[in-house]
């Protein structure tokens, strides 16, 4: 992917001819230099702009990392490592894969999806597991999709996912820092499959209908963008607006070069809601920021009526809207603003919000939500439906099952997307057709999706009084990998944080059937054990811990833990490893139906974690506390409620657990929920134990 023989020159739209780590123009004599898959093809660098959302020079360390032959991974942690708070929390919320889940809405291939049932390459080596029927031997993904053009901060997340669904895809930058080191990210995650391009001109240098896709992230093009507000703290980190638009192109301009879908995202300039450019925290504006976001537009925003009008351009279709909901930098749910489905997700705690809900029903969401995403179709273009339909049919046939309607699409906080299905017309007692689909968009979710099928089907062979999800299929299905599983009724127990009794009995529940995953009866712990079950967690996060003090910490705790826990009597179970109760889904009374998202498991450990998991969490969620706080409530156990106690000695009592060692357990939960979190995720939370748990 990383020749430019397709590329024209900028300024008088003439072939280059390729030199020695350049391309030149015959024509008007400019030259433009080639490292690697990146070419700069600005007609007048701006080595001054700032690479938002970090500041100039800032990248520096990560570059010099690299040099020295750190892997990227590493590289990545470093630079968070370096760089205060709100400048790693900005670079972290644009790296997430999850804001690529509009994809798969995307109608453009560009190519054959891959077979159905192939398997994604695994960095762990496991075989292909499928409930239904085997995956075909030697099936690979689509080793080529569709061209897409990527104009955006070449640091989006984004860029993953729509490799890894087939699409070989050219970067648009003006940044030169922010582009070398999106290239380390794309040359660790997608090599051989991207490229960029520094542009700065009117122009777009290719030739009419080279992109299957053209995708702008950040708005119409030629629009003045601005860096988001963050109203916790307003200097340190704070990335400088650029003093002109980004792009200079038209929108024309880009309908000119796609032959295929045309996509925009950008805000509402009568959206309620905005982002700090941190993730999770939004913001709404005081009535004066407000009026004059509505007055005077921000970054070319528009209202919808607005951006359908940007992209009514001739020889297209009238677009496709989408909501981006909170906010296309940080959202949740992909809505349909032209149909009834894909919808927001209403639960019992959304419920309690009046004014939202009657805004909702007199058909006010499309006017004030924060964020849209409009795809916009060639007319006398040949493409198929959205590639999610093709999904469903492709399932559906390989399940045997009637084909189902999705009626959720969300990105979640683990750079996944989940679908969830209906069959219309069936009865709320008919489960075929009502499936859950996980599509892994971050490189570690391959093999955390696959974990988790594996883990279903063990659960409910070895365990079946244990609910979990049936497992129905994993593998490659239109050309995205694809977990199905059949869908659980109910909600999740969050929708119900602070309502006593029912929470009480979701408690009860879990530690009934999570007392019940014994896998080795009760033993002597021996030094080897020590090291393999708590040694090796312990020595994982202090490696990765940052902090003197944190460190100094994790040794004493290694030393004392040691001389407690050597002898003591200690059984086995099947860890889920990450049970909070966004994982766990209830009925109206709180009975659970099942317990989700087993990728992180692990087919034995050592007991009473995953009950600590899901108490400290509820008790967070219920008050709005940091984890750490949640915490220090169930290690000074004076706070605890009694059906919490209750729930916690029915769980020691069936896995044979003495008290004092449950006291030295949850003391040691902090390094349990780090290690969980190092472990399976693409890069550490910088000083996290430190910031949550004040060790």
């Amino acid at each position: 992917m990383s020749t430019f023989d397709d590329v024209r020159c900028p300024a008088c739209a003439r072939a280059l001819v390729a030199r020695e780590h350049a391309l030149a123009c015959g024509a008007c004599a400019r030259e433009f230099a080639i490292d690697g898959a990146l070419l700069d093809l600005r007609q007048a660098p701006q080595p001054e702009d700032e690479p938002a959302p970090l500041a100039r020079g800032q990248f520096e360390l990560a570059f010099a990392a690299r040099a020295a032959g750190k892997p990227f991974k590493r590289v990545l942690e470093e630079l968070l490592l370096a760089l205060d708070e709100i400048p790693a929390d900005r670079l972290m919320q644009i790296l997430g894969e999850g804001r690529g889940a509009w994809l798969l809405e995307l109608a453009s291939s560009g190519g054959e999806f891959a077979s159905s049932g192939s398997e994604p390459a695994s960095s762990e080596g496991e075989l292909a597991s499928s409930g239904s029927k085997p995956a075909p031997s030697g099936s690979e993904p689509a080793s080529h999709g569709g061209e897409l053009l990527f104009a955006g901060n070449a640091l989006s997340g984004a860029i993953t996912p729509l490799v890894d669904a087939g699409f070989r895809v050219t970067v648009l930058e003006t940044s030169l820092e922010r582009a070398r080191f999106a290239r380390l990210r794309d040359d660790a995650h997608s090599a051989g499959r991207t490229r960029t391009l520094l542009v700065d001109g009117e122009h777009l240098p290719f030739e009419d209908r080279r992109f299957d896709v053209v995708v702008h992230e950040d708005g119409l093009p030629g629009a003045r963008s601005e860096a988001p507000r963050d109203v916790a703290a307003t200097g340190a980190g704070a990335a400088r607006a650029p003093a002109r638009g980004r792009w200079r192109h038209s929108i024309a301009e880009a309908a000119r070069v796609v032959r295929g879908e045309l996509l925009v995202i950008g805000d509402n300039r009568l959206g309620y809601k905005r982002s700090t450019g941190r993730r999770a925290i939004l913001y709404v504006p005081g009535p004066m920021e407000y009026a004059r976001a509505v007055l005077r537009p921000r970054g070319g925003e528009r209202t919808l009526r607005g951006y359908r009008a940007a992209l009514a351009q001739p020889g297209f279709e009238r677009s496709r809207a989408f909501a981006l909901y909170p906010h296309r930098s940080d959202f949740t749910h992909v809505v349909a603003l032209d149909a009834a489905r894909p919808e927001l997700t209403i639960g019992p705690m959304e419920q309690k919000n009046r004014v939202k809900l009657a805004a909702r029903a007199v058909g006010l969401f499309p006017v004030f939500t924060p964020s849209f995403a409009l795809f916009a179709k060639r007319e006398d273009g040949v493409l198929a439906r959205p590639r999610v339909e093709s999904m469903l049919d492709e399932l559906a046939r390989i399940t045997g099952e009637p084909r189902p309607e999705l009626e959720q699409l969300v990105a979640t906080r683990g750079n996944s997307a989940v679908l969830h299905t209906f069959v219309p017309g069936a009865r709320a007692d008919e489960s075929a057709g009502r499936w859950t689909l996980h599509v892994p968009l971050a490189p570690k979710n391959t093999p955390q999706w696959r974990r988790h099928f594996e883990a279903l089907k063990a659960v409910r062979a070895r365990f079946p009084t244990v609910p979990v999800p049936e497992a129905l299929h994993f593998g490659r299905v239109a050309g995205v990998t694809t977990c199905c599983e059949r869908r659980v009724g109910g909600w999740t127990a969050p929708q119900r944080a602070g309502d006593l009794p029912r929470i009480a009995r979701m408690l009860t529940d879990a530690a009934e059937h999570f007392g019940k995953l014994l896998v080795r009866d009760p033993a002597p712990l021996t030094e080897a054990q020590y090291d393999e079950q708590f040694g090796a967690r312990i020595a994982l996060v202090r490696e990765r811990a940052a902090v003197p003090s944190t460190i100094a910490n994790l040794e004493r705790i290694d030393g004392e833990m040691r001389r407690r826990l050597v002898g003591r009597k200690l059984a086995r179970v099947y860890y889920h490893a990450d049970l909070r109760a966004k994982h766990v889904q209830i009925d109206r009374d709180g009975r659970v139906l099942g317990y989700l998202d087993w990728g992180t498991s692990e087919a034995e450990a050592v007991p009473y974690f995953d009950l600590l998991q899901l108490l400290v969490h509820e008790r967070k969620q219920e008050a709005d506390l940091k984890t750490g706080a949640g915490w220090r409530l169930v290690l000074g156990e004076t706070e605890l409620r009694a059906h919490e106690r209750a729930a916690l000695a029915r769980y020691r009592a069936a896995v044979g657990l003495d008290d004092e060692t449950a006291r030295d357990f949850v003391e040691l939960y902090p390094v349990f929920v780090a290690a969980m979190a190092e472990k399976h995720w693409d890069y550490s939370r910088p000083r996290w134990l430190h910031r949550q748990f004040g060790l």
